[in-house]
């Protein structure tokens, strides 16, 4: 009887300090270096000399819609911002860069077309990305600032979309 409880008790101590050298292991580990990578998973890095400032969930273009980003350089210094949008839930870019350069304290539009359905906005850049589904993101100028709304304008109307906040350097 003392050597069955012997071996049990030895058992038992050796698995206790195998799960404890695991979480000590796990501990020690750290995560990798992402910082040089695109901020939002999958999607490709803002242009060159931008930073990923705003995430919009929804977008759409085409048809009897388009989106619209309105943005206003907050900062001291010149800069600017470039809209990209994505199809779907996936990473693949509709269009191309629309990229607006902005004077301090000027605002500017970039959208999914040239014009809007209602004709109340000045597009300054045009993504062209046609009949389109899925999400948009706005990248901001290294060292400035923007603030940003953005709208989805179709022939019945103008509905605001949400605009999420990334963390942003500048003045």
């Amino acid at each position: 009887m003392k050597k069955l409880i012997s071996s049990v008790l030895l058992a038992v101590i050796a698995a206790v300090s195998a799960v404890l050298f695991s979480i000590g292991v796990t501990l020690a580990q750290s995560a990798p270096d992402v910082s040089s990578g695109p901020r939002l998973a999958g999607i490709a890095n803002c242009p060159t000399g931008t930073l990923e400032a705003f995430l919009i969930p929804y977008a759409r273009g085409g048809g009897p819609c388009e989106t619209v980003l309105t943005c206003l350089n907050t900062s001291t210094k010149d800069g600017g911002f470039t809209g990209q949008f994505f199809f779907g839930f996936g990473n693949t870019q509709a269009g191309s860069d629309a990229s607006v350069a902005l004077l301090a304290g000027e605002a500017g539009e970039a959208a999914t077309a040239s014009t809007d359905p209602l004709s109340i906005f000045s597009i300054n850049a045009n993504a062209a990305t046609g009949l389109f589904e899925g999400k948009a993101r706005i990248c901001a100028a290294s060292g400035t600032k923007v603030a940003c709304h953005a709208h989805l304008v179709c022939t019945g109307g103008l509905e605001r979309l949400n605009v999420i906040n990334k963390s942003q350097k500048g003045d």
